[in-house]
This record gives C-alpha cells, structure tokens and sequence, in this order.
C-alpha cells in the first residue's frame, strides 16, 4: 500500500463515519462554520523500519492520525472535548484497510487563533511487502 493509498484510505473512512461537524482536510480550501464548531485531519507518517529478516522484505511504517477539534473560544473546555471525545471512540473502534491502530490519546486543550482546540492522535502502523 503506497503512501497515497494510506492516506485515501484514512480519509475514505473519517469522511464516512464522522457526523458531528464538517471536516477540513490538508490542502483543501475550508471555511469555517458560523458556529465555530469543526474538525481539521492530518496524517503524519513518521518512523519507518525493516520489521523482517528475508524475502519478501517486511517494512513497517508507523504515523499518526491527528484530530484537531476546534469550538468558539470562550464558552469552556466542553465542546471541544465532546467532539475530541467523539473523534477518540470512532477511531478506537475503526477497521481501515492495512492499518493497525493503537488507543487514541487526547491532548490538552488549548486557544488558538480565537477557537478553543483539542487535540486527539490516533498511533499507527502499517506493513508492505517490498
């Protein structure tokens, strides 16, 4: 599975299954909702590896899936949790195609440019024969 064919496959399901609020995606013009209430996706791979001795050669790819979850500023921890929360049990129960996730894992809210964030990040990995 190419890079490319991992991310479609990430996206594919995160833009069928999530309800709560529109999602922007990388690199893809977005404008957010009047009432402050919306999700940004990124995918991070990160650390690659031989996971393998032999042929065919086994190689691991590790990342992340992050949810930002973004709610006007101002009125509590509250919303943004409640859809960090959301995000985090969707991504515990998904089945993606040639992903292996780990526990989704929340960050501290915080404000960023006049929104309230939360932040929850979903480990992976996924393994190509080469």
């Amino acid at each position: 599975m190419s890079f490319t064919s991992a991310r479609r496959a990430v996206e594919s399901f995160f833009a069928a299954n999530w309800t709560e609020t529109p999602i922007a995606f990388e690199n893809v013009t977005f404008t957010p909702p009047e009432d402050g209430r919306w999700v940004k996706l990124m995918i991070l791979n990160e650390q690659s590896e031989q996971a393998a001795l032999g042929r065919p050669v086994l190689r691991r790819y590790r990342g992340r899936i992050l949810v930002y979850c973004f709610a006007p500023a101002g009125g509590g921890a509250q919303a943004a949790s409640l859809l960090a929360d959301a995000a985090a049990s969707l991504f515990d129960a998904a089945a993606i195609p040639g992903h292996v996730l780990l526990p989704p894992e929340l960050a501290e809210d915080e404000e960023i440019d006049g929104a309230y964030r939360a932040r929850v990040a979903i480990p992976f990995w996924r393994d190509e024969l080469v």
